[in-house]
């Protein structure tokens, strides 16, 4: 089981986060320059940090990326049902 205060285990989750975030975001076609101007959208400064895996986002940052990008916060995190092994704690 692996330790959920284990630095390598946060970094692997701010990585699968962000690049969950970049594949929905050029899925639906847009640019990172594009995503700031629309309404409820973070900049693309905090948001390049988030999808490279650099920070983490507050739950209500997540929340305002999910609703630009057209999706719940729910939906989101289901495709991480696949990607995580049962058996690890991340949270």
């Amino acid at each position: 089981m692996t330790n959920k205060n284990d630095p390598s285990c946060k970094r692997e989750l701010r990585i699968k986060l962000g690049l969950e975030i970049k594949r929905l975001r050029k899925s639906k076609g847009i640019s990172i320059r594009s995503f700031e101007t629309l309404e409820g959208a973070v900049d693309r400064y905090t948001l390049s940090k988030i999808e490279n895996g650099k920070i983490m986002p507050s739950i209500p940052t997540l929340m305002r990326i999910c609703s630009v990008l057209g999706i719940t916060l729910s939906a989101f995190f289901s495709g991480f049902e696949n990607d995580l092994d049962p058996k690890e704690e991340v949270w």
